[in-house]
């Protein structure tokens, strides 16, 4: 069996299977992640081949992309493949957000996706890890340059910001993450405040899949006061803007104030995987992979980033 960097993440053995490609292919097995758009093929609606995630990303898709051919995996049910066995994990990072251990003739094989191993409060649960001799693991933030504040506590200072901002005669507007940010920021906000909360119609037709797994209460208008969360600001008088996202650590959003609120694990949180895993060997990528698998090497562990020439397992 080989691996590489390719047409999204490419394994060729028995079966070649695609994870999280560009697009699909004939004669191939996609799988795909979750929902959100750098992990989901372009011809997801009308894909080649047989396409398979989660049963929740399949519903994200349906509802927001479209795509009504993706075929639904339950989490820790095993599958074969042409005898490649394939079990869908729990990954933290979003609502479905799915790792696949892959078991063949050779190693056994972790691919992350994007996770979170503290979990989210619109997830199934943290990442379920579990051993691999072969871990296949993102570096959104790979770098000690992103350690994430305790994000409970970021959590309760958006919130006392949002209704702050209300009682001062503001109307406060969160952007986030169309797919997954935005739907717990509608859950935070339902939780602990009663302040309506008014949303994009591109947030609305993603929390439809939501709605089977968690209470949302949103609504596409309302009069004032209410707190409007959605990838991008309105025009209204009398705003306050916010962005929630784990770049907050390190960007600068001008008059908007950055909350550092992620669905992915931290560098440290990264750390935590590798550790529990506990793999003979770690490729890392997207992101700051090719950091990441510098600052594993320092501590003894081998890893190299996934790039366009194939790895032998």
């Amino acid at each position: 069996m080989r691996i590489r960097l390719g047409n999204g993440i490419e394994i060729e053995g028995k079966r070649r299977i695609l994870m999280d490609p560009a697009s699909t292919e004939e004669d191939s097995i996609t799988l795909i992640s979750h929902a959100h758009s750098d992990h989901v093929p372009r011809d997801v609606r009308n894909p080649r081949g047989f396409v398979f995630s989660s049963r929740a990303t399949m519903e994200i898709l349906s509802s927001f992309y479209g795509a009504d051919k993706v075929n639904a995996m339950e989490f820790n049910s095993q599958y074969d493949f042409n005898g490649i066995k394939v079990t869908p994990l729990v990954a933290g990072h979003i609502l479905g957000s799915t790792m696949y251990l892959i078991e063949h003739d050779g190693p056994r094989i972790l691919y992350t996706g994007d996770i979170n191993v503290e979990g989210g409060l619109t997830v199934e649960g943290p990442a379920d890890l579990q051993e691999a001799d072969i871990l296949i693991i993102e570096a959104t933030y790979g770098s000690p340059d992103y350690i994430f504040p305790d994000q409970d506590r970021v959590r309760m200072d958006l919130v006392k910001w949002a209704a702050d901002s209300v009682k001062d005669g503001f109307i406060p507007m969160i952007s986030a993450y169309t797919i997954g940010k935005s739907q717990e920021i509608i859950y935070l906000l339902n939780k602990l405040t009663n302040l309506p909360v008014v949303v994009s119609r591109g947030v609305a037709r993603a929390s439809r899949a939501y709605l089977n797994y968690f209470d949302l209460r949103y609504e596409l208008d309302h009069d004032e006061p209410y707190v409007y969360v959605s990838s991008r600001w309105k025009d209204a008088e009398r705003s306050v803007k916010a962005v929630a996202t784990g770049w907050a650590i390190k960007r600068d959003f001008g008059d908007a104030k950055g909350f550092c609120l992620s669905s992915h694990s931290d560098f440290n949180g990264l750390l935590r995987a590798v550790m529990k895993v506990d793999p003979e060997m770690v490729i890392t990528v997207y992101g700051q992979s090719k950091r990441f698998a510098e600052e594993l090497r320092k501590m003894g562990i081998k890893a190299e980033a996934l790039s366009s020439s194939f790895i032998k397992l």
